[in-house]
C-alpha cells in the first residue's frame, strides 16, 4: 500500500481526480489544491451530496482540501512549497496554475492533458465528447451506417485516470531504483487510442474478414436477447455438441439441429458468433414465453454462460457487489450518509482506508498549511485576511482520516 506517499492534485473535473482517488484509495495521503471557488465538479448537475455534486463526491473521498488562490504571487509560493514536499503531483494541461520549473528532482510531475504535449493539438483545449469524437470511439456504436453515439460513461477521462495511475506507479517504482523523480505525460486521446489498439491489429487484411475484433467498426449494436420480462445475454462456450442439441430439443427448435449455422455445439449462433445476428429471432421466439430467469436457470443447466442485462436497481442489490466489498457506507460532515463504490482491488495483508467522505471546499487549509509546510497560525491568519487561502467556516483543524 502507498502509506505515507504525500500526493498534491491541482486538477479539475474527472480525470485528474479520479487518479488521485486511485491513489488515496491505496493509503496515500492526496492533498487537492481547488481554487477559492472550488474544483468544476462540485458545480455539476445531479444528486447533491454534502453541498456538492455526487460526481465530485464520488472522485474526491479520502483526499484534504486546501482551498488556495494560485493567481496569486503568495498563492503559488504556498503550492510550490507544498510541492516540493510531496511525492507525486497530478495536474492538467492545459492549466489555470503556471507551474514551470517547480523545481524539485525527486516528485513524479503527472500531466494530464486532452492531447498530449507534443504535436498540433497540444495546445487545444478538450472534453469528453470532443476527444470521444477525435479519436473515432462513436464509430464503434450503434449500428453500421447510422448515425454515431456517445459513449455513455465519461470512458475518455476515467480510463485517463486510470492510465496515469498505472504511470504514476511505474515512475514511483523507477524513482525507487534510481532516486529521481520523472514526468508522467497522459493524454485522454492517447488512451482512447490505445484501447483500440487490439482491434485495430486485428484489422489490417485478414485472410478472412471475420471474428470479434476484426468485424469491430461493422457488427450490430449487441442488446442482449427479449424475454418475457428483459434482455438476457449467453454464450455457449462450455458446453458440449450434446448438451446443445439438448437444449435446441428443449426450446422445441431441434428441427435445427442439422443447420450448418447451429454447428460447433452452437457457438457460432449466439454472442459473437458469425450468425448470432441473423438467428436473433429465432432464439427470441423461443424465449417469448419464459422470464429471463427461467431462460437464466435453463440454459444454466445445459452449462452455458447466461445473465439478465442488469439495471442499477438489479445490479446493486446484487449479492457479488456485497461479496466483492464494492459498496461503503459513507458519512460526509453534515451527517447525511451516502453509498459510494470502492475500487475494485484488494492487497492480502493490508486494510483498505477507511472510505471518508470528500472535503468541504477549504476542510482542511489550515491543517495541511501547518503540517505540512510548519506555517505558524500568524502566518495561515494573515493569508486568510488576504483570501490567499480560506478555511470552510465551522470546520476546526484537524480530523484528517486515519491510514
Amino acid at each position: 500500500m502507498l502509506t505515507d506517499l504525500l500526493v498534491i492534485e491541482v486538477s479539475q473535473g474527472v480525470a485528474g481526480p479520479y487518479a488521485s482517488l486511485l491513489l488515496a484509495e491505496s493509503g496515500a495521503d492526496v492533498v487537492k489544491i481547488e481554487p477559492l471557488s472550488g474544483d468544476r465538479s462540485r458545480a455539476f448537475a445531479g444528486p447533491n451530496v454534502n453541498g456538492s455534486s455526487a460526481v465530485f463526491a464520488a472522485l474526491n473521498r479520502n483526499k484534504r482540501s486546501l482551498a488556495l488562490d494560485t493567481a496569486a504571487a503568495e498563492g503559488r509560493q504556498v503550492l510550490l512549497e507544498l510541492i516540493a514536499t510531496a511525492d507525486v503531483l497530478i495536474r492538467d494541461a492545459p492549466g489555470d496554475v503556471d507551474l514551470g520549473g517547480f523545481g524539485s528532482d525527486r516528485v513524479v510531475d503527472c500531466v494530464i492533458s486532452p492531447f498530449g504535449l507534443e504535436g498540433p493539438l497540444s495546445q487545444a483545449p478538450g472534453e469528453e465528447l470532443v476527444v470521444q469524437a477525435m479519436a473515432a470511439i462513436p464509430r464503434l456504436i450503434g449500428n453500421p451506417g447510422e448515425e454515431p453515439f456517445k459513449c455513455g460513461p465519461d470512458m475518455a477521462q476515467t480510463c485517463t485516470g486510470v492510465m496515469a495511475f498505472n504511470g504514476i506507479l511505474a515512475a514511483l517504482f523507477g524513482r525507487a531504483m534510481n532516486g529521481g523523480g520523472q514526468r508522467v505525460d497522459i493524454s485522454m486521446y492517447g488512451t482512447l487510442l490505445h484501447l483500440q489498439g487490439a482491434l485495430w491489429s486485428a484489422m489490417t487484411d485478414p485472410d478472412e474478414w471475420y471474428g470479434s475484433h476484426c468485424e469491430a467498426y461493422t457488427k450490430q449494436a449487441e442488446h442482449g436477447y427479449r424475454t418475457k420480462n428483459g434482455n438476457i445475454y449467453f454464450n455457449l462456450y462450455r458446453g458440449g455438441e450434446e448438451q446443445f442439441n439438448m437444449l435446441l430439443i428443449e426450446l422445441g427448435l431441434e428441427e435445427l439441429i442439422a443447420d450448418p449455422r447451429f454447428e460447433m455445439g452452437g457457438r457460432e449462433a449466439v454472442g459473437i458468433g458469425r450468425y448470432a445476428y441473423e438467428l436473433k429471432g429465432v432464439w427470441e421466439g423461443a424465449f417469448r414465453d419464459k422470464t429471463k430467469e427461467e431462460v437464466a436457470e435453463l440454459l444454466s443447466r445445459y452449462d452455458a454462460l447466461a445473465t439478465p442485462v442488469n439495471d442499477y436497481t438489479m445490479l446493486e442489490a446484487h449479492p457479488q457487489m456485497e461479496a466483492l466489498g464494492m459498496i461503503d457506507e459513507v458519512e460526509p460532515s453534515n451527517g447525511a450518509g451516502y453509498r459510494t463504490i470502492r475500487v475494485p482491488w484488494t492487497v492480502e495483508g493490508e486494510a483498505r482506508p477507511e472510505a471518508v467522505a470528500a472535503p468541504l471546499l477549504g476542510q482542511h487549509s489550515e491543517e495541511v498549511l501547518a503540517q505540512l509546510l510548519s506555517y505558524p497560525s500568524e502566518r495561515i491568519e494573515e493569508l486568510e485576511r488576504e483570501r490567499v487561502v480560506t478555511q470552510h467556516a465551522g470546520i476546526a483543524a484537524g480530523g484528517r482520516r486515519s491510514s
